[in-house]
């Protein structure tokens, strides 16, 4: 009958180890397989909705308080948009990160009726192969997001 002692087990050392290096693989090899590009999509889409829920922000803004509200991109150096109600900025600025492209419109204008007083309007986040389209209907200042 064997005793306890003579079991073979791994030290919490050796585990702890084998995970370090481990980790370490994996921190070098996956950039290299390809899936650092599934970070960069990520960010893309989440900034594709975190635009379109802003821009739908400045809609209501206009639409609760009766007055126009904007919603103005700058795509160059800043590389962000700032929300404005009545003339007036609402909250800071929001930066688009420097990974994910911008371009098309840089002005959305809403009405107290929530139209937007210009015709089909977008804003485009090309960011590699892929692409967010970002489209406010006029007639209604609906925004929505599509990928391309």
């Amino acid at each position: 009958m064997p005793n306890a002692k003579s079991k073979l087990s791994f030290t919490t050392v050796e585990v702890i180890f084998v995970l370090i290096l481990i980790s370490v693989w994996l921190a070098v090899a996956l950039p290299r397989l390809g899936a650092g590009g599934l970070f960069g999509k990520t960010k893309l889409k989440s900034t594709a909705y975190n635009v379109a829920s802003d821009i739908r922000y400045a809609r209501t803004l206009a639409i609760s308080n009766a007055v126009n509200s904007s919603i103005v991109f700058d795509c160059g150096s800043n590389h962000n948009y700032v929300i404005y109600k009545d003339g007036v900025q609402v909250g800071e600025a929001k930066k688009i990160p420097e990974e994910v492209g911008c371009s098309g419109e840089n002005q959305f204008i809403f009405t107290a009726l929530g139209s937007a007083t210009a015709g089909a309007i977008t804003f485009t986040l090309p960011s590699g192969q892929e692409q967010y389209k970002i489209t406010v209907v006029a007639a209604t200042g609906t925004a929505y997001v599509e990928k391309q």
